[in-house]
């Protein structure tokens, strides 16, 4: 055969510079050229939109070596020698919606990155869910796949409640949910990944001097606030943050807060600081809240990544610490549940998950305070993602916390707890409940090798809630003990809300009746300051169980159940906005139940006025909601002269 007409086809081929965004993404051949008015063959026989952007021809980078294709079934993170470009508007990174147009003026790094913490939740809600394809987000350089875990995650159940909003009529319960013992357990059931926002923004290959610092990187790391807003820094962290998790020796660190030739250990100066910016009712602080603790915390992470500090303990509680910041929407590679995941590797890496008679007794009460707090953090973190947990039950004989080790000297004295402001049963009760937590996740585990006995961890959760006094609830109940009854009935959400029986469906409805009564309390007192990233995890779940409470009401067609209902969510989105004002994420939770709230509460207004329920066929339109209301610009730069302090005896 005459290979000379196959050499033309060939070149025809490669001459073809134009096609739709899909194939050109999926490196398909397009004949879009050849159809001008209408869809391409491709898009056409997929029900897709076919969408063009064409720019001007230009050598092309190494943005993706591989095709689309791959990259679905594999890892949805860019190669790590790849260049990535942002230069041409058509492909700027969009942050309301798969389809809005990028807004005219740029936003600082710090604000887009909240700007996703944000509105990433609400996104994936409108968006990821339900997807025909895995290009639902517009910026594939920024594409992201969410695991949602196993069935003790609250992304599952929003998924779930997701579907039953589609079709609210469609059966006689609430949401549905996917016990521990069906296809969670065989993995070819319910789906368990799904397209999700972008979570943070795409840099260029090569960092510019403004992608980690405003000045040099030694004045950065080692720049202060003023001594005035400082002070309240440091104030805000011991009376607010330190008696949740008493990682630091507060006698220690005040001390040598307080002598200039020998100051705290540099990272965790700086951790404390950002830990305390998440309290700190300073004016200069209260405004800009999340750019000052972004900046804090860019300050911190930079000095552990850097490996500044050589003390493994004092890693441990940087790492601890930083699970009180979200800076974007990432919760695999940053955030709580990455933090408190190198926290208890460390700890497990440095023994103090045992108990050694041979340590000298300040390294023992410090092993015991960072243990303990990280796995905490660890075990309420895997519960809310239903990621599986770091730590197991049996590799722990570390002791419980004793008030001698609430300080690095040790004492027996009573006293001694107003020194180091804190005592060791509060944390003692949440690592009890900790506990109980870790044969929660067992029991959702996709290949559990165990029976567990769910009558056995209520049993348990019953004599936990006994003696932590959290039972009787009482009008001068202080907030440690708010915390300990919103932990608990979150753990209860966690365990019930995927067993059938109608007493789990009460307890549930208690549990996050429960849960608002404590977040309102704690706003009573401001005291909303004091929660810890547990307490989002806790509103979404109680947002997640009044939803399909009103749900199943507005199927029964019990429409006064449902107004019931309606005005606990209302009750938990008041208390989640005023959360919102320390965790930016809470602000994504809000959004999603309010838009919930409001469709449902039409439903039952309609019905009660004798009109024709119109059954919505899709969720509302979340892009509308959020486009309409802009992230507040904080205008904030981190070269103003007050958080710039660079002589550490400027600050004494």
């Amino acid at each position: 055969m005459d290979p000379t007409p196959r050499k033309l086809h060939d070149k025809r081929r490669r001459q073809q510079r134009k096609a739709c965004d899909l194939c050109r993404r999926r490196k398909v051949r397009c004949d879009i050229v050849d159809k001008p008015t209408g869809p391409c063959s491709v898009c056409e026989k997929s029900g897709l939109e076919c969408r063009s952007k064409w720019t001007s021809e230009r050598r092309s980078s190494v943005l993706s070596r591989h095709s689309f294709e791959e990259r679905e079934s594999q890892d949805p993170e860019p190669e790590p020698g790849a260049v990535t470009r942002n230069t041409n508007p058509d492909t700027q990174l969009t942050i309301i919606g798969p389809e809005q147009p990028p807004k005219p003026q740029e936003l600082t790094q710090s604000d887009n990155q909240e700007k996703l913490a944000r509105e990433g939740l609400a996104r994936f809600f409108k968006h990821g869910i339900g997807a025909a394809a895995w290009a639902v987000f517009a910026s594939t350089k920024s594409f992201r796949i969410a695991y949602v875990g196993t069935a003790v995650s609250n992304l599952v159940h929003l998924v779930d409640l997701h579907r039953s909003f589609r079709q609210p009529y469609s059966g006689d319960n609430g949401p549905e949910t996917h016990s521990s013992s069906g296809s969670d357990r065989t993995g070819g059931g319910r789906p368990l990944h799904y397209p999700y926002p972008p979570i943070r923004q795409v840099n260029s290959w090569k960092p510019t001097p403004s992608s980690w610092m405003s000045q040099e990187l030694v004045t950065e790391v080692s720049s202060f606030p003023a001594q005035e807003v400082r002070d309240a820094l440091v104030t805000a962290y011991f009376d607010h943050i330190h008696p949740f998790l008493p990682i630091v020796s507060k006698p220690e660190f005040l001390a040598r807060y307080r002598t200039p030739d020998n100051p705290p250990p540099l990272l965790l100066f700086q951790s404390v600081l950002m830990a305390g910016a998440h309290a700190c009712p300073h004016p200069l602080v209260a405004n800009d809240r999340h750019a000052v603790q972004n900046i804090l915390f860019r300050r911190a992470s930079m000095l552990y990544h850097m490996r500044h500090e050589s003390d493994r303990m004092h890693l441990l509680q940087a790492a601890a610490l930083f699970t009180w910041h979200i800076g974007d929407g990432d919760t695999v590679a940053g955030g709580p549940w990455y933090w408190a995941g190198i926290a208890v590797r460390i700890g497990t890496g440095s023994g103090a998950h045992r108990n050694s008679a041979h340590l000298p007794a300040a390294e023992t009460a410090q092993y015991r305070r960072c243990w303990w707090s990280a796995f905490f953090c660890e075990v309420f973190s895997a519960l809310e993602t239903g990621r599986p947990c770091a730590v197991r039950a049996e590799d722990i004989d570390q002791l419980p916390l004793r008030q001698e080790d609430m300080t690095d000297t040790g004492t027996t004295d009573p006293s001694m707890a107003e020194t180091s402001g804190v005592t060791p049963d509060f944390l003692n009760h949440l690592v009890d409940l900790a506990y109980i937590g870790l044969d929660v996740i067992s029991l959702n585990a996709p290949a559990r090798d165990r029976m567990i006995d769910i009558s056995s961890i209520d049993a348990r959760l019953g004599l936990w809630s006994l003696r932590s006094g959290i039972s009787t609830v009482a009008e001068d109940d202080d907030s440690w003990t708010c915390h300990l009854r919103m932990h608990y009935n979150l753990l209860l959400l966690h365990l019930h809300r995927n067993l059938p029986s109608p007493s789990s469906s009460s307890i549930c409805s208690a549990a996050a009746q429960a849960i608002v009564t404590s977040l309102e309390k704690l706003s009573a007192r401001d005291e909303l300051r004091q929660c810890h990233f547990t307490s989002v995890s806790a509103v979404t779940a109680a947002g997640i169980q009044f939803a399909g409470e009103i749900r199943a009401a507005v199927t029964s067609q019990t429409f006064l159940v449902a107004i019931n209902a309606l005005e606990r969510l209302s009750r938990l989105l008041r208390c989640t906005l005023m959360l919102a004002r320390h965790w930016p994420n809470a602000e994504a939770v809000h959004s999603v139940f309010e838009e919930l709230h409001r469709e449902y509460e039409t439903l039952v207004s309609q019905r009660l006025q004798g009109e024709q329920v119109m059954v919505p066929e899709s969720p509302p339109d979340w892009n509308r909601l959020l486009g309409a209301e802009g992230v507040q610009q904080f205008n904030f730069a981190s070269e103003q002269d007050w958080m710039n302090i660079n002589s550490w005896t400027d600050l004494l």
